[in-house]
């Protein structure tokens, strides 16, 4: 990932959590918003960014709406299409 990839992954984490939650509730904001300041907090924030969709949304989510898929919807009505 390079540094382009990662910034633009941040601001859509920043995306999701502004207006919906607390900007405390967010993951990156004990990483200063995915800059960190300290040098032990670089592995987890780079960490966080790379791979928090898979983490949050394990069955995807709809790129246009941005509801979240489950289990249910992909595995046992075979939906493959956001159904909102």
């Amino acid at each position: 990932m390079d540094a382009r990839d990662y910034l633009v992954k941040a601001a859509k984490i920043c995306d999701d959590h502004e207006g919906k939650v607390n900007c405390k509730d967010c993951p990156l904001h004990r990483f200063s918003c995915g800059s960190p300041k300290g040098l032990e907090d670089i592995d987890g924030t780079i960490e966080l960014v790379e791979h928090y969709e898979e983490k949050t949304y394990p069955f995807g989510r709809c790129s246009a709406c941005g509801k979240e898929f489950n289990s249910e919807l992909m595995h046992e009505y075979r939906i493959t299409n956001c159904p909102w």
